[in-house]
C-alpha cells in the first residue's frame, strides 16, 4: 500500500501544464477543460497525474499502457488488471492518492469553520451527540475526522454518497498512541480498517483498506516532484531510461 499527498499550485495558469496534457485521455481532458477556474483545473489534472504516476511506478507500466475506466458504480479502475486498486481525493491545495491490491478509499478535507447543525443533518445521532460535547478547535477537528473517515469508507465500498452518511458510524478513541477507530455498521462492507494521517497542515486525511497494514507515514511530494516522476513514466522510452537509472534491467 502507498499513500501520497501532493500540494498543488492552484493559482498557476493552466498553460503551465500544456506539455503533459497530451498524455492523459481525451475524455479526461475534455472534462478538465470545462472547469472555468484554474484552481479546479489544476487540482483535477494533478489528481490524474498522481494516479497515473503511482500506478506506473508500482506496476512497472508506462503511462501509455494505462487504461483507467469506470466500474459498475462509476469508481475508476484499471482495465484488465483486477487485483490493483486505487482512489484519489482533493481539497483546497492538496491532492491525495492511495493504492493497494485490495479495494481502498481516501479522503482529504480542508479544515474550515463548521456550520451549526450540519452534523445533525448528516451524521448519526450518536456522532452528533459526541460532537456536541466538544467545543472550539477540538470540535471542528473531530467533525472533519468523522467526515473524512466516512468518505473514505464510502469510496472503498464503491457506492459513494449513495450509502448515506448516517447509515454507519464511527467512534474514535484518542487515549491510545494513535487514534483507535471503530466502525459501527450493518452494511455489507464491515471487515475493513482505517488510518488518519497528519501530513497536510490545516487538513484531515483518512484512508480505508481491507487490512490494517498501513504505512506509518504518508509520502508528501511537491508539485515539481510529481511532474518529474510523471515524466519518467509518460512514454515507454522515458520509463525504460528511468528504470535503468534506478538500476532495474
Amino acid at each position: 500500500m502507498r499513500v501520497t499527498a501532493v500540494r498543488v499550485h492552484t493559482e498557476e495558469s493552466r498553460g503551465r501544464y500544456a506539455e503533459v496534457l497530451g498524455h492523459i485521455s481525451s475524455g479526461k481532458l475534455d472534462r478538465l477543460q470545462r472547469f472555468r477556474h484554474n484552481k479546479d483545473f489544476n487540482l483535477g489534472l494533478m489528481a490524474e497525474l498522481l494516479i497515473r504516476t503511482m500506478i506506473g511506478e508500482e506496476l512497472g507500466l508506462a503511462n501509455s499502457a494505462l487504461r483507467i475506466v469506470p466500474d459498475n458504480n462509476g469508481k475508476p479502475q484499471l482495465e484488465g488488471i483486477a487485483d490493483f486498486h486505487f482512489n484519489v481525493a482533493h481539497s483546497g491545495e492538496w491532492v491525495a492518492c492511495i493504492t493497494d491490491r485490495q479495494p481502498v478509499g481516501i479522503d482529504v478535507e480542508q479544515i474550515k469553520e463548521v456550520e451549526p447543525g450540519i452534523a445533525r443533518r448528516f451524521f448519526t445521532e450518536q456522532e452528533a451527540a459526541d460532537l456536541d460535547r466538544l467545543t472550539g478547535v477540538e470540535r471542528t477537528r473531530a467533525f472533519y475526522r468523522l467526515w473524512t473517515l466516512k468518505e473514505s469508507y464510502m469510496k472503498a465500498d464503491g457506492r459513494g454518497m449513495r450509502l448515506g452518511l448516517d447509515t454507519f458510524s464511527f467512534s474514535i478513541d484518542d487515549s491510545v498512541g494513535s487514534p483507535g477507530i471503530k466502525l459501527n455498521t450493518e452494511l455489507l462492507l464491515q471487515h475493513c480498517s482505517f488510518r488518519l494521517y497528519d501530513c497536510c497542515p490545516g487538513y484531515e486525511l483518512a484512508v480505508c483498506a481491507m487490512h490494517d497494514s498501513f504505512p506509518d507515514e504518508a509520502s508528501v511530494w511537491d508539485e515539481e516532484e510529481l511532474l518529474r516522476r510523471f515524466e519518467s513514466i509518460r512514454s515507454p522510452y522515458n520509463f525504460l531510461q528511468a528504470g535503468k537509472r534506478r538500476g532495474h534491467p
